[in-house]
């Protein structure tokens, strides 16, 4: 009895040991890869309340019209386009959103954003280190990327795209697959993407790559089977953008978020990225540029394919920067390291993985702090008390309309379901068109002197930044009352037209 304890103790803790080598030496290995994703932690747990925009409250008061009157087919959230066709391509991302809300409130909506986003990086730079690139490569591409789009790290049904895409990116991009293989397992993330949000086109230009390389491979081969392959293989990416409730009633979507000049006139995201507004993408993307020129014989074809795609879609609208961040962490280390001549390093030394764990701790409490202060923080910005005001103003009179600041509207909708169908307009800009654009962006400027806007509301809500010249000259309008007014937002009651003073 005696000599089987001494046999089986030893190896047990001989087994320990080894798993408490095992963790070590993957710390060291990965220690520069773990610093990187502290400090993602870091950033988006100190800006978690600005993380909350306009979009925010889009996705999920959109969720809950889902939630309560199923799939819209005609707007019906706002008075301005009420009846128009209307698809809502993002129907499955929002309804998420809503559902984290509606579970968790807005502490496990902010969580899991953080943890989609972390998740995503994570998952490039841990592809990219399994491919071979070096850990300390991979460090300084993620930390490059950190700055070239923060508006990418917002809460919207976009940074549900991101695992997707880094999915995507992964699959065409690996090498021992053959192309036909990677479109069918392409396939059912982009079905998934396709219900999620429009970005999806993006990915579906990706697995059009891979489309193309079947196709050279398969007519090479000169077979009946090769030929029917192609044909089944190339309607992949274009069928998949339809796999939707909606089917092809979502060309007019795509083409008005897409092939519409007016978003880019009118709001910044759509635009083209100018030097001033996008100088570390534009540093990033000439240095990605001069190592694919120098050492692009370590990429493959692919690899060169979605760096050239993603870059198009940076260099075309400010929104497209982030997917190229995304690219560049996963491929461009291994351009770094070629650049280095090394294709490894030694293992990081016992201060670097001391350092990534205090970094790691760091990330944690201060995510942690944040989330028990988010709702007093997003208070200060959105105040429960403005929007008890209107909802009590319009509850008196229900024959009121409430024109909203950009800002300001859906996140009224989320905090009381009775404004649908009262609020003017919103942010979906995909329903306006050129009059309303040159309209509302009149009314920023000149306020009052352009009211065509409002269309005749006559409960305002207005950023007090935004609108300023609004606010100042419709309180002193005559019969114009005062409801709610802090730093941030004033509510204004206009008299009925008409009415006596």
């Amino acid at each position: 009895m005696d000599t089987a304890t001494h046999r089986v103790v030893p190896s047990a803790l001989a087994g320990t040991r080894q798993s408490e080598g095992g963790a070590l030496a993957w710390a060291r290995r990965n220690a520069h890869s773990a610093t990187a994703a502290a400090l993602y932690a870091s950033v988006l747990g100190v800006l978690l309340a600005q993380v909350f925009v306009q979009d925010s409250w889009l996705a999920i008061a959109g969720g809950w019209d889902i939630a309560e009157n199923g799939l819209p087919w005609h707007e019906r959230l706002t008075s301005g386009a009420f009846g128009a066709e209307w698809v809502d391509q993002q129907w499955l991302g929002k309804l998420a959103l809503y559902g984290l809300a509606n579970v968790g409130g807005l502490r496990m909506l902010a969580l899991v954003h953080v943890l989609l986003v972390l998740g995503a990086v994570y998952a490039a730079m841990a592809i990219a280190r399994r491919r071979g690139a070096t850990d300390a490569a991979v460090f300084w591409v993620a930390i490059a990327v950190l700055l070239i789009a923060p508006w990418g790290w917002q809460l919207r049904v976009q940074p549900l795209a991101y695992p997707l895409f880094v999915a995507v990116l992964a699959l065409v991009t690996a090498e021992r697959v053959r192309p036909s293989v990677r479109v069918v397992a392409c396939a059912p993330i982009l079905v998934l993407w396709a219900n999620v949000h429009g970005s999806v086109t993006l990915g579906a230009v990706l697995v059009a790559g891979a489309v193309l390389s079947t196709i050279l491979l398969e007519l090479r081969s000169g077979s009946a089977r090769g030929r029917l392959l192609v044909g089944v293989v190339a309607l992949v990416p274009a069928a998949c953008l339809f796999a939707s409730p909606y089917g092809f009633h979502l060309v007019g979507y795509y083409r008005s978020l897409l092939g519409n000049p007016l978003m880019a006139r009118y709001i910044d995201e759509w635009r083209a990225p100018t030097f001033k507004s996008a100088f570390v993408f534009f540093a990033l993307a000439a240095v990605v540029l001069w190592l694919v020129a120098r050492h692009g014989r370590v990429l493959t074809t692919m690899e060169r394919w979605a760096l050239l795609v993603t870059g198009v879609a940076g260099f075309m609208t400010i929104r497209g920067i982030v997917w190229f961040g995304f690219a560049a962490v996963l491929l461009v280390p291994k351009l770094l390291d070629e650049r280095s001549r090394r294709d490894s390093r030694p293992p990081s030394s016992p201060l670097l993985v001391t350092v990534a764990a205090l970094c790691s701790g760091v990330a944690i409490a201060i995510l942690s702090v944040q989330l028990t202060h988010l709702p007093r923080v997003l208070g200060e910005s959105y105040p429960l008390s403005a929007a008890r005001v209107v909802g009590t103003a319009v509850d008196r009179d229900e024959t009121l309309r409430v024109f909203s600041s950009e800002r300001y509207a859906d996140w009224l909708l989320w905090e009381d379901p009775q404004l649908a169908g009262k609020l003017v307009y919103d942010v979906r800009f995909e329903l306006f068109d050129a009059e309303h654009f040159a309209r509302l962006a009149a009314f920023h400027d000149q306020g009052a002197k352009s009211d065509k806007i409002t269309d005749g509301a006559r409960l305002l809500v207005l950023d007090r930044v935004e609108d300023r010249v609004a606010v100042r000259t419709m309180t002193r309008a005559s019969g114009a009352r005062i409801l709610y007014r802090d730093a941030n937002l004033a509510v204004i009651l206009r008299k009925p037209v008409g009415a006596s003073p």
